[in-house]
């Protein structure tokens, strides 16, 4: 599953990039309780040293949320620039390590205008890392693409080849999550190139170039170029020992650990079952009970998957693979992972059992291209946005060139004015415009969606699997099973049927305690599972978000047929605060709803 391995090896490789985030080698956790003990009788600089050392040693637990805060609450209170970016990036780190993005978006937003303010780079870098890594995994790419190219600009007018080359890593990891493999190992080559500059082999002791390293790896392995992968983890290693060399009594656990656990994958692979059973056994030496829950306990289960899959312990293997599936339930990987367990119950002639999922993956595939596609509009209306921002901050830039010509001379002043009045005027046309154009695409959404020949194109391949496998071992049964999800969807319209009813009955759809959820459960006598996964397998979406749509679209039309004000409307379609609504209707339709009114009129 490289999917799975490259979004875990990218977690990992983020907690990496702190050098102080190594565990020491002996009785971490006794340290650790003594730092503890020590801190209510410390103050000032000793109090901020001792917060952060203890934090290295347990900042992926989730107890030391606490301490983290605390971290940064006292660096604020001592004025402490360079530790309060150190803990801004601890807790981002924090957050993507538990597969918290919204949160890593949340910390992220006051991250990195603080860190790029007081011009801490390092910090910036690995923060940005982080957020550009999360909107891969989304299916923002454009936004991720965006965001990195942007900050590589901006270093490069810094001529910090080292942070360049830390960037340049993570666009590949993009060109990678795109599908682009060989961009994505071209990227990865550059990097090193930057990363090497008068920078002698022995020398090589940062944990740039481990992850460098490690994504070759990964990639390559990918690529089916195991010979190379294996090349790229002896660079790995050797950048480790040379890391525990400079940095006497150190004992690099999670980078042994990882590298361990490519290991077992690319003998596995190269049908070296007994060097892949001793990586495994390094594996499981180097696993520490704290890791339980986090990216490291994935790894470790990911790796006993790959050696049981590739041993043709299929039984044992699928065992593994289900303990995967509870860690991404509800992820984008979701389908990757059951087409993967297709392929283990085919193996173990489970051909009843393997038909049936290969439907849901197929379902699912068709449910997250459709929330993809949505996904690539909405960031399409982003950067709309921020077109406008930079034309309206280039007519504040024009003002205050007007403004310097007035004071030099009458003259200049007149004609600057003119040319201001000139380009406010076709910046209004130019903004009328995109309006208008967004507008009609509003309009014309419902028949894109129709229009989505790509999804089918894109199933195509795995439909045609799914047909080969049901003729080759067809039976009454599994016609029998085939048919039951289309029966069960069955019900599920008939269902939302109902729920429409109801909403739209008496505008019950504006009404907070009639669209309340047990309100609802309760009038079409059903339960909270069922109606939430009848709502998100015909809509693709939530409960709360099918119910927001109903309003939004109401207030549309009210916005288009009536003169009411719009904090009418807004009441009108059951928002009790008007900011809510403005906010949720330019979230969906891109413009504010004086704005759609102004362009409906015309």
């Amino acid at each position: 599953m490289p999917i799975i391995k490259n979004f875990i090896v990218l977690c990992l490789l983020a907690t990496l990039l702190l050098p102080s985030a190594a565990a020491q080698e002996s009785d971490a956790a006794s340290q650790t309780d003594s730092i503890l003990a020590l801190l209510p009788q410390l103050h000032g600089a000793e109090k901020l040293d001792a917060l952060y050392e203890f934090i290295n040693h347990s900042k992926f637990v989730m107890s030391s949320k606490p301490y983290i805060d605390m971290f940064l609450a006292e660096a604020r209170r001592q004025n402490n620039i360079e530790m309060e970016g150190e803990a801004l990036y601890i807790l981002v780190d924090y957050y993507f390590v538990q597969f918290d993005n919204d949160s890593v978006y949340t910390v992220a937003d006051d991250a990195i205008p603080f860190l790029r303010k007081h011009e801490l780079y390092d910090l910036l870098n690995r923060v940005i890392h982080n957020v550009i890594v999360r909107h891969s995994f989304d299916g923002r790419f454009l936004t991720a693409m965006r965001m990195a190219e942007e900050y590589y600009e901006e270093l490069k007018e810094l001529q910090n080849d080292w942070l360049m080359a830390s960037m340049l890593s993570s666009i590949a990891s993009l060109y990678h999550d795109m599908g682009q493999a060989e961009e994505a190992l071209r990227m990865l080559e550059m990097s090193l190139k930057l990363a090497k500059k008068n920078v002698e082999i022995d020398k090589m002791d940062d944990y740039l170039f481990y992850s460098i390293y490690h994504m070759m790896a990964v990639m390559t392995i990918e690529m089916k170029r195991y010979e190379d992968a294996l090349l790229y983890i002896d660079s790995v290693q050797m950048v480790i020992e040379n890391m525990q060399c400079n940095q006497s009594g150190i004992i690099l656990y999670e980078e042994r650990y990882s590298s361990y656990s490519t290991l077992v994958q690319i003998y596995a692979k190269m049908k070296r079952h007994e060097d892949a059973r001793t990586a495994l056994r390094q594996l499981e030496e180097i696993y520490k009970p704290e890791w339980e829950g986090a990216a490291l306990e994935i790894e470790l289960i990911e790796a006993y998957y790959n050696y049981y899959n590739e041993t043709g312990n299929y039984e044992k293997a699928l065992e593994y693979l289900n303990l995967i599936m509870h860690y991404f339930e509800e992820t984008n990987v979701m389908p990757d992972i059951l087409f993967a367990k297709v392929h283990l119950l085919f193996n173990m002639g489970d051909y009843r059992q393997a038909t049936q999922i290969a439907i849901r993956v197929i379902e699912q595939r068709d449910t997250l291209d459709i929330q993809r596609f949505a996904t690539q509009i909405n960031e399409l209306r982003t950067i709309y946005e921020l077109d406008r921002a930079e034309l309206e901050a280039e007519r504040q830039r024009a003002k205050i060139r007007q403004q310097r010509i007035v004071n030099i001379a009458l003259i200049g002043a007149c004609v600057a004015a003119l040319i201001i009045a000139a380009l406010i005027a076709w910046n209004r046309k130019r903004i009328a415009q995109k309006n208008l154009a967004l507008y009609r695409r509003i309009k014309e959404q419902d028949k894109v969606v129709e229009e989505q020949g790509w999804i089918i194109n894109e199933n195509k391949r795995i439909s045609t699997e799914l047909e080969e496998l049901k003729k080759r071992y067809a039976s009454e049964a599994a016609i029998e099973e085939k048919q039951a999800p289309s029966d069960e969807k069955t019900q599920y319209l008939i269902l939302i049927a109902q729920m429409n009813e109801y909403l739209h009955e008496g505008r019950n759809f504006a009404d907070p305690e009639k669209t309340n959820t047990e309100n609802i459960i309760k009038t079409l006598a059903t339960n909270r599972t069922y109606l939430y996964q009848a709502v998100k397998v015909v809509y693709g979406t939530g409960l709360q978000d099918h119910i927001n749509t109903i309003r939004l679209e109401e207030a549309r039309i009210m916005l288009e047929k009536t003169d009411d004000k719009i904090i009418a409307v807004s009441e009108a379609c059951g928002y009790g605060h008007i900011k809510t609504f403005y906010r949720n209707f330019k979230e969906r339709y891109g413009m504010a709803p004086a704005e759609y009114r102004k362009v409906n009129s015309r």
